[in-house]
């Protein structure tokens, strides 16, 4: 039982780093761009799907950040399945092939339950429930285990001696 205590000690020492080191480096603006990104294609693309650069100029006039960032923050909605890449011809006449973005159902979904932030907090309660659940246990564990350490001490004292203490 003392093991398995240690085990929880060392299970809570590193679920506590590992959230720490999420909660730092994980800023809310970078979510909060991907939110907004896809709030964009869920505005602009009811007609029609847009190409790549109008979604960076939405974006550049959301954020200060550089163009890699932003198109990156197309590539992650597209591997999250949020966004999805088309390939359309230009025109009738041109039959060169552009990407047009738009939104999927899961990212109209997605958005509606507030995003990327959204899920974020909802990451940070569960990791502090867990670890406050790990505390208890171990503080709990620690408490009874002293008690009836106490409580053992206590009867041996009875039996060999006269005097109750």
């Amino acid at each position: 039982m003392f093991k398995l205590n240690i085990e929880r000690a060392k299970l809570l020492i590193i679920s506590f780093a590992s959230f720490i080191f999420f909660s730092i480096f994980v800023r809310m603006d970078e979510l909060r761009m991907l939110d907004d990104i896809l709030i964009q294609l869920r505005d602009k693309t009811v007609e029609n799907p847009l190409v790549k650069e109008d979604i960076i100029w939405y974006a550049g006039h959301l954020f200060t950040t550089n163009d890699r960032d932003r198109r990156t923050v197309l590539e992650k909605l597209i591997k999250d399945g949020y966004a999805d890449r088309l390939d359309l011809p230009v025109s009738k006449d041109n039959p060169t092939l552009i990407d047009k973005y738009f939104i999927t159902f899961e990212g109209l979904i997605f958005i509606r339950k507030r995003g990327y932030i959204s899920e974020y907090r909802k990451e940070l309660r569960k990791k502090w429930l867990d670890i406050s659940k790990t505390i208890i246990l171990i503080l709990g564990s620690v408490i009874s285990a002293s008690y009836f350490s106490i409580q053992i001490w206590l009867f041996f004292c009875r039996l060999y001696t006269s005097s109750p203490l």
